[in-house]
């Protein structure tokens, strides 16, 4: 028995044990937090992001973004940061979940709702307003797995 509980101690501290989300006392999934990973180019801006469930099954995103740089720094041909998810388990493409609007203080926040529990959540420079598929390379992206 002494082993199999190292053995689960030491799972746990390396990281080899998945987390698992559990249902609060309404039955919805707790919320799932996270800070997004970055792209180099980005410098000392940071990416937040919050999933909620909501009554209807589907998630809410929170998105936060802070000391974002100005895009013509990033590339001189972009107007636009997107955010985008790509379902997980699906042949679907990558799909634009809207811009991300910038403030003066370099802060962004987008909040919207996606009816996946598993996705890829990344956000990209472009050059178009509303473009069909990413075609910045990225500059925050994660893995949502509820």
């Amino acid at each position: 028995m002494p082993l199999i509980k190292t053995i689960l101690l030491l799972s746990v501290a390396y990281g080899l044990c998945s987390c698992v989300t559990v249902p609060n006392q309404d039955g919805l999934l707790a919320p799932t937090q996270g800070t997004l990973s970055k792209n180099k180019k980005i410098g000392d801006a940071e990416a937040k992001i919050t999933i909620t469930s909501t009554r209807t099954n589907s998630n809410q995103i929170e998105l936060n973004v802070r000391h974002i740089g100005a895009l013509n720094k990033i590339n001189p041909r972009a107007k636009n940061y997107i955010v985008w998810e790509l379902p997980a388990g699906t042949s679907m493409k990558p799909q634009s979940l809207g811009p991300l609007y910038i403030d003066k203080t370099s802060q962004g926040k987008l909040k919207t709702v996606t009816p996946f529990r598993n996705f890829d959540i990344f956000i990209t420079a472009e050059s178009a307003p509303n473009p069909a598929q990413p075609t910045g390379e990225k500059l925050f992206w994660t893995t949502i797995n509820r």
